[in-house]
């Protein structure tokens, strides 16, 4: 249960500070420059926190990184599919796949990232039964709903399969931009 609750604080602070980066250290109402920047600050974070994260943001060492955040990547591909939310297994398996020398795509870290995409793979798939459940009728249509979603998600996967590269190619003209 610790591990688990360390590993909820640690993607969630690394969200937040994806959020604080994506939506306001670049947006146009914070201002253009650093210096604009540190002058207006997000409501309730106090300014010398925010001094440090525009400092942060700002330096080579970030903008070199090569890497988007799972939330940056989650908000390009939804913009992208005319703001249609992808499931969080989609977005992983975008996110850790690779092309290798053959042209042949491939996990990035080939047991820790499948088997982490294994496992939301199963929480979203469960998260859909539940979701399933018809009040009054039982369980009695689970095996045509589950079916029916079988079905929409096999034609899901088939579409995003096909948008895959086309993102990959997307989210790799985003990190060589980044890297500039």
């Amino acid at each position: 249960m610790y591990a688990f609750v360390v590993d909820t604080m640690q993607r969630l602070y690394r969200l937040w500070k994806c959020r604080l980066h994506y939506y306001y250290y670049k947006s146009s109402k914070c201002g253009k420059t650093d210096q604009e920047r540190e002058n207006n600050p997000p409501p309730n974070l106090p300014i010398a926190q925010w001094k440090y994260c525009v400092k942060h943001f700002g330096s080579d060492e970030f903008k070199t990184t090569g890497n988007l955040a799972f939330a940056e990547v989650e908000d390009i591909l939804t913009k992208e599919n005319d703001n249609v939310k992808l499931s969080a297994d989609v977005v992983w398996l975008i996110e850790h796949k690779r092309k290798n020398k053959k042209g042949e795509l491939e996990w990035a870290n080939a047991t820790r990232s499948k088997i982490i995409h294994d496992k939301i793979k199963h929480v979203v798939a469960e998260v859909e039964l539940r979701s399933a459940y018809i009040h009054g009728k039982g369980t009695a249509l689970h095996g045509y709903v589950r079916e029916k979603h079988q079905l929409e998600k096999r034609k899901l996967v088939k579409e995003q399969q096909g948008k895959i590269q086309e993102q990959e190619k997307r989210i790799k003209e985003l990190k060589e931009s980044q890297e500039k």
